[in-house]
């Protein structure tokens, strides 16, 4: 058994030893239950309608209906069908159903059952529910032969589970679900066979066993945060974490095991008959266990060993990267890369990049004057254009070169420019600005060297011209109206082409080095054709990190990256990486991005509801974000020259595969159900489950055999000195 399978399950031994785990006898299965009864408790529903569908072609189909009487049970009296099944409680349409209040209190009495007349549903006292109220659970094929069925907020988190998952529904998937409930909760392994206690009953509570009062209490707990939402809000925002995040939850905050926890134990207090200690330090021991921002429980289930092995001939290979990388358990790399740039933490590099902004003002300045040269608007061959205090910029018109000389805020500054004249520039549809080779900044601490030419040329000369000759107009309309028709049908090309470096000022071989070569194009025109109105390319280029990392163009490919944006956003991708200690690195992508536009729509909007954008609040939003909305497509491939190995890749949608190294035969599928977690299946199988810390910057990969594997930058936020929720 593997440290970290082991590590999950001495934890749970505890809790169900200190709940009274032990006193449930394992349940014998069967293929299918000749008879079957239940019990629906959030608190105890009462004439609800009981339905039980059955899995037929994919789909879940109605075989069979009946209703809850006033103790919350029910009866399937011909049986439940063969296979998978999924059993859903739903308020009645003629709105008798009713619900005990099992917390403090559940909000606003309205109509009858407030017994005490104090306005508002005690615990104990019987209340409406909401008209769409829907409770599930769900059981495998293989089932206990005197079936008992718990329809709960925790059944309904297993069902949620298993209808969310890409895969159809299987028992392997079910009973994981199940199996990942009971260790999440501390709940019994049978919990979705033990009939549920109503602990507002004296006489249950007296008469249960831990397990079951465990499971009650808990349940409970959901009702205790009414106060967030209402009860379906609650038992639907949890369903859909614990979804989302592959089977864990948040350890704080909305729908967390804290507030699960804290109202439960609010809850134990009400209930006379309990021996109140126990049970609140069983919980208070549940809540101190998880250590990070999400909870990581091991996943045991059913594994089929081929596609399991299947999978991890790919995920092996990542495992021995990520590691030589520094990409752990223990999020070091980021503090052991920190070094790279801390040298850069400083106020002289914020002084230098002013410096270097307020110089380029000083270049717009003498671009424009330098247009005006003519009759009415004479300059001499040499003049002195307005600098920040400390420096001297001097241009010389029959050169076209702009010098800026000097010292500022403890900056040394020796740049030259060659300058093209803006107006007359824009008139002619083409602009073009060169950094000197030799030309620099530098201060105490880091020194900045940059060469290079920028080019931009103007496709719309009509209305640039347009624009010019406003300028010289004193009429406000015209210029206005001259702008807008410019903005409107602005299509310019600019393209870069240089190299630059920053280093530290006593060690010139520490810093950051690179050249490029690139272009990008902005086409307003094309927006209303739907047409591609933006294109970014970087032809070639490179770049060196002060611990002689490399990132670079490949030989003999087009572009290294191209991206370009319409109605979809394109991108096409060939470079090389050397980093990290890890052998060189080829990637090859082609692919595309639609339906982002909604996605940001909603992600926007979400946002400005919120009252407060704390990291938390931020990460709830991105976590719920609805992917099936986005349509990726995409293929490519990873070679490692240095290993003699390749892989291919192919994103269909929310499906990304790999392929097993050095063949096209599929290893494993990752299917990304949110930007929270998703799942591996390989060979029709789920061999794992993923989660994503957005804190630590990282994944958690759980295998179906119970072994984890933990893969983290750092945490972004301590490496930059802040907490959380700054």
């Amino acid at each position: 058994m593997s440290f970290f399978r082991f590590a999950g399950i001495v934890p749970l031994v505890f809790l169900l030893a200190a709940c009274g785990g032990g006193d449930s006898t394992p349940p014998t299965y069967s293929d299918a239950s000749e008879g079957a009864s239940g019990r629906a408790v959030k608190g105890v529903l009462q004439y609800a309608d009981a339905s039980v569908y059955e899995r037929i072609a994919g789909e879940w189909v109605l075989s069979a209906i009946t209703q809850t009487d006033v103790s919350g049970g029910f009866v399937f009296a011909g049986g439940l069908p063969e296979g998978p099944v999924t059993i859903v409680i739903t308020a009645a349409t003629d709105g008798s159903t009713r619900m005990i209040c099992d917390a403090t209190e559940c909000g606003p009495a309205v109509g009858e059952g407030d017994v005490n007349n104090n306005f508002v549903f005690d615990f104990g006292e019987s209340m409406p529910v909401p008209a769409n109220f829907t409770m599930k659970a769900i059981l495998p094929g293989g089932r206990p032969a005197d079936l008992q069925i718990a329809v709960t907020p925790f059944t309904h988190l297993a069902s949620t589970f298993v209808e969310r998952l890409p895969g159809d529904v299987s028992d392997q998937a079910i009973e994981l679900a199940l199996s990942q409930v009971a260790a999440l909760f501390g709940l019994d392994p049978a919990f979705a066979y033990q009939t549920p206690v109503d602990i507002t009953s004296a006489e249950e509570v007296a008469a249960a066993g831990r397990a079951d009062l465990r499971q009650s209490l808990m349940s409970a707990g959901f009702s205790e945060q009414i106060d967030v939402a209402d009860i379906q809000t609650v038992l639907d925002g949890y369903a859909m974490q614990f979804s989302e995040l592959a089977g864990q939850l948040p350890v704080h905050g909305l729908y967390s095991v804290e507030a699960l926890s804290l109202a439960t134990q609010q809850i134990v207090a009400l209930v006379s008959e309990l021996p109140a200690e126990e049970f609140l330090a069983a919980f208070q021991l549940w809540l101190t266990q998880w250590n990070d921002s999400l909870t990581q429980v091991v996943v045991t289930g059913e594994v089929n060993e081929e596609d399991l092995a299947r999978a991890r001939t790919s995920l092996d290979y990542l495992d021995h990267y990520l590691t030589l990388a520094g990409i752990d358990a223990q999020g070091s790399f980021l503090p052991t890369q920190a070094p790279q740039v801390s040298w850069l933490a400083n106020e002289e590099l914020l002084f230098l990049a002013q410096v270097c902004l307020e110089s380029v003002v000083s270049v717009i300045e003498v671009s424009v004057m330098a247009s005006l040269v003519g009759p009415g608007f004479p300059l001499p061959a040499e003049f002195q254009a307005n600098a920040p205090e400390g420096l001297t910029a001097i241009y010389t018109h029959a050169t076209g070169v702009l010098t800026i000389v000097g010292e500022r805020n403890g900056q040394t500054v020796d740049i030259a420019f060659d300058v093209d004249p803006m107006l007359t520039g824009l008139a002619a549809g083409h602009l073009e600005y060169a950094v000197r080779e030799g030309s620099t900044v530098s201060n105490s601490k880091e020194s900045g060297e940059l060469s290079g030419t920028l080019s931009i040329d103007v496709h719309n000369s009509e209305e640039a011209l347009a624009l010019a000759l406003a300028l010289f107009s004193e009429d406000t309309e015209a210029l206005g109206g001259a702008l807008e028709s410019f903005l409107q049908s602005l299509h310019a090309r600019a393209s870069i082409e240089g190299s630059g470096s920053i280093v530290k000022t006593d060690d010139e071989e520490y810093g950051f080095f690179g050249s490029i070569l690139a272009w990008g194009e902005i086409n307003i025109p094309a927006i209303a054709a739907g047409g591609e109105f933006l294109t970014v390319e970087i032809t070639s280029g490179e770049g060196y990190s002060p611990n002689g990392d490399a990132l670079y163009s490949l030989e003999n490919t087009e572009s290294a990256l191209n991206i370009s944006v319409g109605s979809r956003a394109e991108l096409t991708a060939n470079f090389g990486f050397e980093a990290f200690n890890m052998p060189a690195m080829e990637v090859f992508a082609d692919g595309y991005l639609a339906g982002y536009q909604e996605l940001v729509s909603v992600a926007v909007a979400e946002l400005m509801s919120q009252q407060s954008l704390d990291l938390n609040s931020l990460l709830a939003v991105v976590s719920a974000l609805d992917l099936s909305a986005l349509d990726l497509q995409g293929e490519g491939s990873l070679n490692i020259p240095a290993d003699d190995k390749q892989w291919t890749f192919v994103l269909d949608g929310n499906r990304f595969d790999a392929s097993q190294p050095n063949s096209t035969e599929n290893a494993l599928s990752f299917y990304v159900t949110s930007l929270a977690g998703g799942y591996i299946y390989s060979g029709g199988s789920l061999v794992a489950t993923v989660t994503f810390d957005w804190v630590r910057l990282g994944a958690t990969i759980y295998y179906v055999d119970g072994v984890q594997k933990d893969y983290f930058f750092g945490n972004f936020l301590a490496l930059l000195g802040l907490t959380e929720s700054a």
